[in-house]
C-alpha cells in the first residue's frame, strides 16, 4: 500500500509539475507573439521614416535647385541694373554736355 501511495503522490506531482510547465510554456508563446508584433510595429514605423526622409530629401533638393536658379536670376537683374545705371550716366554726360554747349 504504501508503495502505491508513493507512487500516486509521485503521479500528482508530475502532473502539477506538467502543468505548470505547460502554463509557463503557453505564457512564454504568447511573450514571444507580443515581442514579434512590437518587431513588426517598429519594423513598420522604420519603413515609413524612410519613405518620409525621402520626400524630405526630395522636397530639399527642389528647394536649392529653385535657390540656385533664383540666385542666377539675381544675378541677371544686377547685370542688367548695372547696365542700365552706365546708360543712365551716360544719358546723364550727354545731357550736361549739350547744356553747357547751349549756355
Amino acid at each position: 500500500m504504501e508503495e502505491r501511495d508513493a507512487l500516486k503522490l509521485l503521479y500528482l506531482q508530475k502532473k502539477e509539475e506538467i502543468m505548470s510547465l505547460r502554463s509557463e510554456l503557453t505564457r512564454a508563446h504568447q511573450d514571444q507573439t507580443e515581442l514579434i508584433e512590437r518587431v513588426q510595429q517598429k519594423d513598420e514605423l522604420v519603413e515609413h521614416l524612410r519613405e518620409e526622409a525621402k520626400m524630405k530629401k526630395a522636397e530639399t533638393l527642389g528647394w536649392k535647385q529653385n535657390m540656385d536658379r533664383l540666385a542666377s536670376k539675381k544675378d541677371a537683374v544686377r547685370v542688367q541694373l548695372s547696365s542700365v545705371e552706365r546708360q543712365l550716366q551716360s544719358v546723364k554726360k550727354e545731357n550736361l554736355t549739350q547744356a553747357q554747349k547751349v549756355e
